[in-house]
């Protein structure tokens, strides 16, 4: 989280006071300003909360300690400005039955809405989803194998977290587009499946203040974006 004091509460309001599976933990990793105050909420719900504030202004390095102070077998990662679904991790755990599963995503909305079946997008782009083929939706409401997870939305087995030594730190810290894709490239380069459960889906708001979306001038927001993508692009041996 970054200098997200409001969308935060209610993310984190929906774990502590909606989610219904038995047991996790809640670790935050704050890299908001200096001179950012916590809202008297933390301090109500401290107990049940691990927040960690850093100096530092990078997603990826949050990631990985996040994930190095995590307790747990599945480590999800959700953003500061979403709003999950009923029964959301429940929906992420679920998946995780079957051994063969290394990573979960799941629908990731603007607004709140239905999702798109077999009827609404046609057989051929399902077909082309389930070999891999077709672009990557976030709308459906069936499984498939999907080729990345989405950053906002997305769990894996820590173990298989370590033994690809985490996220890539290397992407601009303000800018880090592409960190998700780049560790789904590299997990399924390594055997991994992951798995998209319509069930695990949440609201993605885009708070256009704070977050990863720092002030920057256009012009090195630009600049920054663009050496993400390529960045990324090369590693993963993609043409643009």
């Amino acid at each position: 989280t970054l200098n997200r004091p409001a969308s935060l509460i209610q993310v984190l309001r929906y774990f502590l006071e909606g989610e219904t599976y038995p047991k996790f933990e809640i670790i935050v990793m704050d890299q908001s300003d200096p001179d950012f105050r916590l809202p008297a909420f933390f301090y109500s719900v401290d107990s049940r909360i691990r927040c960690f504030r850093r100096d530092y202004r990078n997603l990826s390095r949050a990631c990985n300690e996040g994930v190095r102070l995590a307790l747990g077998e599945i480590i999800v990662f959700v953003d500061d400005d979403v709003k999950p679904s009923e029964g959301f991790l429940g929906a992420h755990a679920a998946a995780y039955r079957d051994s063969k599963v290394s990573g979960v995503t799941g629908p990731v909305l603007p607004t709140p809405r239905r999702l798109w079946g077999v009827s609404d997008i046609g057989e051929e782009q399902v077909r082309g989803l389930m070999a891999g083929r077709a672009l990557m939706r976030f709308d459906v409401n069936f499984e498939y194998d999907a080729q990345w997870a989405f950053g906002c939305n997305m769990s894996f087995r820590k173990e298989v977290i370590n033994q690809l030594g985490g996220f890539n730190e290397n992407f601009y810290g303000g800018v880090p587009v592409h960190l998700d894709f780049e560790f789904s490239f590299r997990l399924r380069k390594a055997g991994g499946i992951i798995r998209y459960i319509p069930s695990a889906g949440l609201i993605h708001f885009r708070i256009p203040e704070g977050g990863t979306r720092i002030r920057l001038p256009a012009r090195e927001f630009i600049r920054r974006y663009v050496h993400n993508l390529n960045y990324c692009y090369s590693l993963c041996k993609v043409d643009i």
